[in-house]
């Protein structure tokens, strides 16, 4: 018969052995199940508004059909006009009848989805647009920089 200091051993080992085993069960079947049955998280899309060209030189007005996000202000459905500040090139003053708000921006990479009208492009996340980029034509476009 085994001593009491040997089954304590052995009660504390099987115990440890266990504890790993079901350690290592768990860090494989967790992300198996995970990749199975994926958490459900809303895709972006964009959506893009036309804008008319009312170019005196770097101005444009569009008109967009839905309230949207931009720098933290939520601007509603109406008419806007967008227009480049005269003192820093990248900066864009976004204004309508009731609100507005200055954008920074950067050269955007891509091509304007619209062709070669200018438009504005949005990004969808659950049941709010974020403006996303703002083109002048098919190869002059500008994305927004920070939120």
């Amino acid at each position: 018969m085994p001593s009491l200091e040997t089954r304590d051993r052995r009660n504390v080992l099987n115990w440890l052995l266990g504890l790993w085993g079901g350690g290592v069960l768990g860090a494989v079947f967790y992300p198996v199940a995970r990749y199975l049955s994926p958490p459900d998280i809303p895709e972006a899309a964009a959506v893009s508004a036309t804008a008319g060209s009312a170019r005196a030189q770097d101005t444009m007005a569009v008109k967009v059909p839905f309230s949207f996000l931009v720098n933290g202000h939520m601007l509603p459905a109406g008419d806007y006009t967008i227009t480049r500040d005269n003192m820093a090139t990248s900066v864009y003053m976004i204004r309508g009848d009731k609100g507005g708000a200055f954008v920074a921006t950067v050269p955007a990479a891509g091509h304007d989805p619209s062709g070669n009208q200018p438009s504005l492009t949005f990004v969808r996340h659950e049941n709010q647009y974020k403006l996303s980029t703002i083109w002048g034509s098919a190869n002059e476009g500008l994305t927004l920089v920070g939120g």
